[in-house]
């Protein structure tokens, strides 16, 4: 009997340990969307198409590993803006077409603070990467409803892999709980064009079945977004 209690107060002060080492939270982060595209295509071209504001929200969990150093995930809701301007000059066509794409984002990272400022003010730097999930695709505008009805092959690949930097601040609130806010930088690191829609659109633009494409990890076209985080850790 004393045996038992015994193992129950120790797995007991287990998780009150762990418990204690955990921090759980939500965020809401409005960003701004954008696309960087190398293109070496040599019948037309493709170019940038501006930028959007979307937003990512979610659960965040802090594990920390020591007192001022934490592993940093969660599991994110995060729609990006794609926009890709095709541009041929034989021909005079000159059209956009525009996608929102949703993700899950699974955020992958080390959070690394400094002692507090007057108390209660906890500046951090936070570093790793992001797993994204495409979940979904919105035809934005009426180029690219037109063009996936001819086509019915979506635009992106359903997966993407970002860089992922903030810098930012953490607030005690009452006993346990803090608040923050950070800049955050995700920068897209894989070419999320399917090389099909490349191809089709090629010829749709161009009016050629013919049209001679490079190869395709010579049309890059890549995500990027900037944002504020605002969030409550409990």
């Amino acid at each position: 009997m004393k045996k038992a209690l015994l193992f129950l107060l120790v797995v007991a002060g287990t998780f009150s340990t762990i418990a204690q080492g955990v921090k759980f939270g939500v965020q809401f982060a409005p960003q701004v969307s954008s696309n960087r595209i190398k293109d070496q295509i040599e019948d037309f071209q493709i170019n940038n198409s501006g930028a959007g504001m979307r937003f990512s929200a979610g659960p965040v969990l802090d594990f920390y590993l020591l007192e001022n150093v934490s592993f940093s995930t969660g599991l994110w809701f995060s729609n990006k803006r794609a926009a890709v301007q095709f541009i041929e000059d034989a021909t005079g066509f000159n059209k956009q077409a525009e996608y929102t794409l949703h993700y899950l984002q699974l955020p992958v990272s080390i959070k690394m603070m400094v002692n507090e400022i007057a108390g209660t003010w906890r500046p951090y730097v936070q570093i790793g990467t992001t797993i994204d999930i495409k979940i979904s695709e919105k035809l934005a505008n009426d180029v690219a409803i037109q063009f996936e009805q001819t086509r019915n092959q979506g635009f992106a690949k359903f997966y993407d892999l970002g860089m992922l930097v903030a810098i930012g601040t953490e607030m005690n609130v009452f006993s346990s709980n803090s608040v923050f806010a950070a800049f955050t930088y995700n920068r897209g690191l894989l070419n999320i064009m399917k090389s099909s829609y490349q191809k089709e659109f090629a010829k749709d633009v161009t009016g050629n079945e013919e049209t001679k494409l490079q190869k395709d990890d010579e049309l890059q076209f890549k995500n990027d977004s900037y944002g504020i985080m605002f969030g409550f850790k409990f």
